[in-house]
């Protein structure tokens, strides 16, 4: 068959698909080498969350008109399940009576329609994590920005594509705090006309068989007796190296995804709305989990927790997604190393290291070869934290799962990796300095050389009153205050106070009409009203931000840089942050203040990393660029998420262009209206 045509097949769903899958990530089919010489594609889906076994999305194929794409069509039906972990079982809402939800399987250039049902009485709506929605805002899924949220019995259909990205992308919900278990991965392919090019296809080889285990569910293996039905990345058998160069020449590649989650016992709602009242800390997750399993070091978790048997001489590709709530974490594979080769769907020129760091709200590949021929090790997740513990607690005991060779029945001892130290800020110094973008045939970024808009933006900690958490006479928070977030010392408010969300009003506002109100403020300032001595003593300062909902308009086609500048109001701290809309290349960082004559100096606008989301570092700076050419208002949010929830966020309004693929597509028909007087009390 032609490899540009476009095929139209049917993807099994969940009643179909054998639920016995995961047993295969024990014993895997006795015929898979002659089936895929000898591959295995193994996803871990680190979540920090639990699961039931169950298959990947259904959905629908049909036809595209662009050579090699596909439509996919899909159906989200969010309602309520139970679930147990740690001896504790609860009520939480899923897509599909799955936990996590369906994974995507597309190709670069594929089209999505995504109908998202909400049968469940809380307000609902799902953002498509890095997934850039070019002139597609109406679907990035955040609520009263892009969209009205969905109410209970309604639906909406979110219709994008993927466009120039290849890799590890996910979904979430972005409703109060939502995502603690509506999420899901999106594993994005080569285009299908590009399958059968000839090598180098990019950094690293390709395999040709897949088996998924999800983190916050249990593992998944996926056969298909004609790789080229779904294209899945390719490679030549390995011999087992160590060196990356010889890895990536001569290696048989597997793929894992990992998704980090944590587990609460509690109702999660419940938890961040006690935290909002009291006006203080919130009460941290009982558990990490490793494909919905916090594992072998936990109470009632051992009979349950992950085992991968390993077969010596594959190499893996590992698929990691962040997905935690409130922390950034180290990854390790026990006596392993592990060679970083994308993030956040672009690729990276590739590095060897024995932990990894991924940041709430980040993806990153990494490939590990099963270099011993006997051996139990532990696949461990840790948080760490550069804040006191005692200020910012988080589990101690880490997340685990046994990844174990075929000839180790004998073995009783399990080697655990070797992390930093929780608070090793020169560790996270040196894994962000050995991050570099490469250009390849699936993917050509260009670093704005020039700037047109030079921004500065601070983002911290404050207090608001103390008598603002009745029936409490004070708060919870530092000195008996509130605990809040901003960015440039405004605290974000969502607006409830329109039937339309942001982006309607812009698009509005864009084509003629006098919608210029309290809801659409265009005037987030480019630099903060009253600078101070960020990084220096604030015991002085007034601790209290503002609060709004004001927007930063920006010229289509702009060069932006950004910096985002930690402060010392409270105490230092990291902060994750994500850009809807855009990917962005991270050109320097640096600690202290920001210095406009002198820091430039430091930049990399050569190969800088290249993310759609990044920490500044604790106490110091982080400058990022960005080409402003998808019209549309985009969220710039810190993905930790009881930040956001105290205010650590704003938008961006990026104005159309003239040309006829510079301008937002009209509003759906079906875009749901909000209802009077309706606040979701945070986004995600």
């Amino acid at each position: 068959m032609d490899p540009t045509t476009t095929t139209t097949t049917r993807e099994l769903n969940p009643a179909e698909e054998d639920l016995d899958s995961c047993r295969h990530l024990i014993e895997p089919p006795p015929d898979a080498a002659a089936m895929f010489i000898d591959q295995v594609h193994l996803y871990f889906y680190l979540l920090f969350v639990t699961v039931l076994c169950s298959c990947s999305a259904c959905s629908r194929i049909a036809a595209a008109n662009d050579p090699g794409t596909t439509t996919r069509i899909y159906d989200f039906r969010v309602d309520y399940a139970n679930v147990t972990r740690l001896n504790y079982t609860k009520s939480m809402p899923v897509v599909n009576g799955q936990y996590p939800g369906p994974k995507l399987h597309v190709h670069e250039g594929d089209s999505l329609i995504v109908t998202v049902t909400n049968l469940i009485p809380h307000p609902v709506t799902i953002h498509w994590h890095g997934v850039r929605q070019l002139r597609t805002g109406w679907a990035d899924g955040v609520p009263y920005i892009t969209q009205c949220p969905i109410q209970q019995n309604q639906s909406y259909t979110h219709r994008f594509r993927v466009v120039n990205q290849t890799g590890t992308l996910w979904w979430h919900a972005h409703t109060s705090w939502q995502r603690a278990s509506l999420h899901g991965a999106i594993i994005v392919y080569r285009r299908k006309h590009r399958m059968n090019d000839a090598p180098p296809w990019y950094p690293f080889p390709r395999a040709q068989r897949e088996l998924t285990a999800i983190l916050g569910r249990p593992p998944e293996f996926i056969p298909f007796t004609n790789p080229s039905s779904f294209h899945h990345e390719q490679c030549l058998e390995t011999e087992g190296s160590k060196s990356v160069q010889e890895l990536l020449t001569i290696c048989s590649v597997t793929e894992i995804l990992s998704h980090f989650r944590e587990w609460w016992n509690a109702d999660v709602e419940q938890v961040v709305t006690d935290a909002l009242a009291t006006g203080g800390p919130y009460r941290i997750s009982d558990a990490l989990t490793i494909n919905g399993h916090p594992g072998y070091l936990y109470n009632f978790s051992s009979a349950d927790a992950c085992k991968v048997k390993a077969t010596p001489g594959y190499t893996y590709l590992v698929h990691i997604v962040n997905s935690c709530m409130n922390f950034g974490l180290y990854f390790a594979l026990a006596n392993h190393s592990l060679i970083l080769v994308r993030t956040d769907s672009g690729y990276v020129q590739p590095f060897m290291v024995d932990v990894v760091i991924v940041q709430p709200g980040q993806s990153v590949d990494v490939l590990v070869t099963a270099n011993r021929t006997s051996g139990k090790f532990y696949m461990a997740a840790t948080p760490f934290s550069v804040a006191p513990y005692s200020t910012v607690p988080y589990p101690l005991t880490p997340a685990t799962a046994l990844f174990t060779y075929s000839a180790s029945s004998h073995v009783q001892t399990v080697n655990m990796p070797t992390f930093p130290a929780a608070n090793d800020a020169a560790y996270v110094d040196y894994f962000e300095s050995l991050v570099h973008c490469v250009n390849t045939s699936d993917q050509t970024l260009i670093v704005p050389q020039t700037i047109d808009r030079d921004l500065l933006f601070t983002v911290g900690y404050g207090l608001g009153s103390s008598d603002s958490c009745p029936p409490q006479p004070i708060c919870d928070g530092f000195d008996g205050d509130r605990i809040m977030a901003s960015v440039s010392n405004i605290s974000f408010v969502q607006p409830n106070s329109t039937h339309r969300s942001l982006l309607e009003l812009a698009y509005l506002y864009d084509h003629g009409q006098n919608v210029l109100n309290s809801s659409l403020d265009l005037t987030f300032p480019d630099r903060p009203l009253n600078p101070f001595n960020y990084t220096g003593d604030s015991s002085s300062l007034n601790p209290a931000p503002g609060s709004g909902t004001k927007l930063s308009v920006i010229d289509f086609n702009s060069s932006v840089q950004l910096v985002l500048q930690d402060t010392s109001i409270l105490m230092f701290e990291m902060h994750p942050f994500h850009l809807h809309g855009y990917s962005f290349f991270v050109v320097g960082r640096g600690y202290g203040n920001y210095d406009p004559d002198s820091s430039p100096a430091t930049f990399n606008v050569i190969n800088p990393p290249f993310r759609n989301t990044y920490a500044v570092p604790a106490g110091g700076w982080v400058a990022i660029r960005f080409q402003a050419d998808n019209p549309g208002v985009w969220l710039l949010h810190c993905h930790i998420e009881i930040h956001i929830s105290w205010g650590m966020e704003m938008a961006f309004l990026v104005r159309e262009g003239s040309g006829p693929n510079q301008t937002l597509s009209a509003p759906p028909t079906d875009l749901p209206i909000c209802p009077s007087n309706s606040l979701v009390n945070s986004t995600s």
